[in-house]
């Protein structure tokens, strides 16, 4: 009976450890270029069916966080699908999750800096990122191959010529745009 109680609270403390660990680090993530705010699954859903992936095409995640949008994609087209991310320990939890994956053998994650990734292979690029680091990255969008399509939630594009818009669910907050290279 003891045994089990100072069981309990030992499994209760690294709970509450591991909490403050993960609210800690996500605080100081939004001191960084991009921060870790994980992407709901609803809306993944959404971006996902917005990319009209096929099999065999490849998609990138930038600032891939935990790996959700690569897992889910893995999960749902015969493709090569990349996570780009800066932080080890975000690579490191996409690894771990990657490896229970069953589709793991196409799910790659990359610990590098997505302003200097190139970017022109992919048929699909996801970000949820902020209005700064998508300006930042305008100049590598506009090397995407035509019909290649950038799924971005929350925030569009500035200058987003040589793309077609759309944008789903436009008078919600929760706006998913849509750019298709032209």
């Amino acid at each position: 009976m003891i045994y089990s109680i100072i069981g309990i609270n030992i499994l209760f403390a690294l709970l509450v450890l591991i909490l403050v660990a993960y609210l800690g680090f996500s605080v100081w993530t939004f001191h960084q270029t991009v921060p870790y705010v994980p992407t709901p699954y609803r809306i993944i859903k959404k971006m996902l069916k917005a990319a009209q992936l096929q099999d065999g095409q490849k998609a990138v995640d930038l600032g891939s966080g935990s790996g959700r949008i690569v897992l889910m994609a893995a999960k749902q087209f015969k493709g090569q699908v990349i996570g780009l991310e800066k932080s080890k320990l975000l690579i490191l939890v996409s690894r771990l999750r990657s490896f229970f994956n069953w589709k793991k053998s196409k799910v790659i994650f990359l610990q590098t800096d997505i302003f200097n990734y190139d970017l022109s292979q992919f048929d699909a690029v996801f970000s949820f990122l902020t209005p700064g680091s998508l300006a930042q990255l305008e100049p590598n969008f506009q090397k995407l191959k035509p019909g290649s399509r950038l799924i971005s939630y929350l925030f569009p594009l500035k200058n987003h010529c040589n793309f077609r818009e759309e944008i789903i669910n436009p008078v919600k907050k929760e706006k998913i745009f849509v750019y298709s290279r032209i």
